[in-house]
């Protein structure tokens, strides 16, 4: 199961965690259904698991505003754990989340609210749930002038807006989508701030929600150098850093894992032109794994990078990802590593090892040299 959807959903265990507060546009990104509900005039009551107590309450559903496949029962088992209701009863709320199919046997059906999915609502005062102390839940605040129908409006709107996105993602051939999906970063360039994945917004244009970042992984997944080498300065220039960039869809192939794209990254090492990006951008185009590479790397030119890379071991600004590079090749499942031509990762490895002052570079060292002995 992946760790996000664990982070999200399950909150029941997160006591100790941090419950931050998500903007619309978070919320509607990671909600399969969407709904505004009434509550029953009943306590909340407790079902017992494996992972601990989960505290449940029923709703009655009003407008369902985006459902997946199965269609929503008129009563909802909600999972409220994390949120404290006490003395502050709502007449009025939209739920954002899942409505999964039980873990267990003979456990109901329950909705799990995204972390800070549940807005409540009393009159023309929304109540935006925040949390206080660690560990400790979410406790509502006021959020005033904003009503139930602004915020189903609104909903609605990033639903569209989203909705438009994805018809850009859907584009082909590669290039034509990428073209259009610059086009569509250009036009949006007032909306980029660095990234925070606790972004809070109200209702703001600019909220995109992960989309923010996830257009850049699209063109990379798309496999054109190129245009991935245009989206990390895009990325660098717009959002203050291109980490999140780098990470590829999955099953897509390695954009800079051609002949040209090689070449592109080994000039750039070579004149010392953003060095440390380029042996991360190298280290998976010629150590990745077989099926996603365009080309499969000769072995002449295999060497010639690794010769080129190792000397940086000494450069404080391109250590760490030199040791990355060096990890890849010597454990690399389909290239068996033979020193040869003077070319030797463990005796570079152990000459900078002797010679380093910093603990936690050389803890690193002694790790990796572990690993390689014990081969």
């Amino acid at each position: 199961m992946p760790k996000w959807f664990i982070f999200l959903f399950l909150s029941a265990s997160l006591q100790a965690e941090d419950l931050p507060t998500f903007g619309l546009g978070y919320m509607v990104y990671y909600s399969t259904v969407i709904f505004t509900a009434k509550p029953l005039a009943e306590a909340k009551y407790v079902i017992n698991t494996r992972e601990g107590g989960y505290e449940l309450r029923r709703f009655v559903v009003q407008n369902v505003i985006k459902q997946d496949s199965a269609a929503l029962p008129d009563t909802i088992v909600i999972e409220v754990s994390n949120y404290e209701f006490e003395g502050a009863e709502f007449p009025e709320y939209i739920f954002y989340g899942r409505y999964d199919p039980p873990i267990y046997p003979h456990h109901p059906r329950v909705f799990y609210p995204v972390l800070s999915g549940i807005r409540p609502f009393r009159g023309n005062t929304a109540f935006v749930p925040y949390q206080h102390d660690n560990p400790g839940g979410y406790y509502f605040h006021a959020a005033p002038d904003y009503t139930l129908p602004e915020w189903v409006f609104q909903t609605r709107k990033t639903i569209l807006r989203f909705d438009s996105l994805l018809t850009l993602r859907r584009i082909q051939p590669p290039t034509a989508q990428n073209k259009a999906l610059f086009e569509w970063i250009d036009q949006h360039q007032v909306c980029w701030k660095p990234y925070t994945a606790i972004a809070y917004r109200h209702f703001d244009a600019c909220d995109w929600g992960p989309y923010e970042f996830e257009v850049f992984q699209w063109i990379n997944g798309n496999g054109i150098w190129q245009d991935v080498w245009k989206s990390i300065q895009l990325s660098g220039m717009l959002r203050g850093e291109y980490g999140a960039v780098l990470t590829r869809p999955e099953n897509t192939p390695i954009a800079f894992s051609c002949t040209e794209g090689r070449a592109f990254l080994m000039e750039r090492i070579s004149k010392n032109l953003d060095p440390a990006l380029a042996i991360q951008l190298l280290t998976d185009a010629m150590w990745g794994w077989d099926q996603y590479l365009q080309t499969d790397p000769p072995e002449a030119e295999r060497y010639q990078s690794m010769q080129m890379v190792l000397p940086l071991l000494e450069v404080r600004e391109t250590q760490h990802i030199v040791l990355y590079f060096v990890r890849a090749a010597l454990f690399h499942p389909e290239f068996p590593w033979q020193d040869k031509d003077g070319i030797s990762p463990l005796v570079a490895l152990k000459k900078v090892y002797s010679s380093t002052t910093d603990e936690y570079f050389k803890s690193r060292l002694e790790g990796l040299i572990g690993e390689i002995e014990r081969k």
